[in-house]
């Protein structure tokens, strides 16, 4: 069901519900962990990859509209992916290898 509803789930991907997704199948995860109470909306790609932990509650919305009154009043809405890749650290002396993430916008 989770790939119906995303577009890509990967085989190491858990979800806890309950999950929100609000959606036109444009979501790719990986090996991601995602906590309960998630919110993805993504009328643009939401990407997120391997060894990813979301917290509880999280919310990941592309969605965007423009900060000028006049012009949000008149309806345009815009959207912008998020793109959460690995990079590896080397690990510290005595420390588990462990990985940050950045977000390309």
């Amino acid at each position: 069901m989770l790939r119906e509803l995303l577009g890509y789930v990967g085989p190491d991907a858990a979800i806890e519900p309950p999950f929100i997704v609000i959606t036109v199948r444009r979501s790719r995860l990986a090996g991601v962990f995602v906590n309960f109470g998630a919110v993805f909306l993504d009328p643009a790609r939401i990407t997120i990859g391997e060894q990813a932990q979301l917290g509880p509650y999280v919310q990941l919305l592309t969605a965007d509209h423009p900060r000028d009154d006049d012009t949000r009043a008149a309806g345009p809405e815009s959207a912008q992916p998020i793109n959460k890749r690995p990079v590896k650290k080397a690990p510290v002396s005595g420390e588990a290898n462990s990985c940050d993430f950045v977000t390309d916008v």
